[in-house]
């Protein structure tokens, strides 16, 4: 004699796929970070349904069938590289070094340019004037001028003739 299903069941059967993939995906790459902490293990939970999460919608918005295991490894890879700057160690140069160093001797130093958001926001880019003359930084502009922006520190040309300084907080 067949048993009759309770409604319940036919009810959580039908929108239970979600909760089971997602169990399903968090016991294949489960942070096996363990603590006694209560917050802790809470937190590493939140970390990994995040990252399962962040991976589907990846894999929804670019159509792309990369792993669980890759895209975590690419992230954590990411993550660890955001702010590094590659900055030599002090120690002897070797041959090599040190005609790099002569070379750069010759050209002079460059002046670090900041970064677009800075130069298109429009707010407080005042031109200012230097004693000294240096290479205008607006691409194609080989001219010598005495005009800084006083928010980047860059040096352009402003006078009747161009206006690089115009041209490069606006381009």
């Amino acid at each position: 004699m067949p048993i009759k299903c309770p409604n319940v069941v036919k009810h959580y059967n039908k929108h239970m796929g979600g909760v089971d993939l997602l169990d399903s995906l968090l016991g294949r790459h489960k942070n096996r970070t363990r603590s006694k902490k209560w917050y802790l293990r809470i937190f590493y939970h939140l970390l990994d349904v995040t990252a399962v999460n962040v991976w589907l919608l990846y894999r929804r918005v670019h159509g792309d069938k990369m792993r669980q295991a890759d895209f975590r490894e690419e992230v954590a890879e990411s993550l660890c590289k955001m702010g590094y700057r590659n900055v030599a160690k002090r120690r002897r140069p070797s041959n090599n070094t040190e005609q790099q160093i002569q070379m750069k001797k010759k050209r002079g130093f460059t002046l670090h340019v900041p970064v677009k958001n800075v130069l298109l926001d429009n707010n407080s880019h005042w031109p200012d004037w230097k004693p000294t003359r240096q290479r205008c930084k607006m691409p194609q502009c080989k001219s010598l001028t005495y005009v800084h922006c006083t928010k980047c520190g860059v040096a352009l040309c402003l006078n009747k003739d161009k206006s690089c300084f115009v041209g490069f907080h606006t381009t």
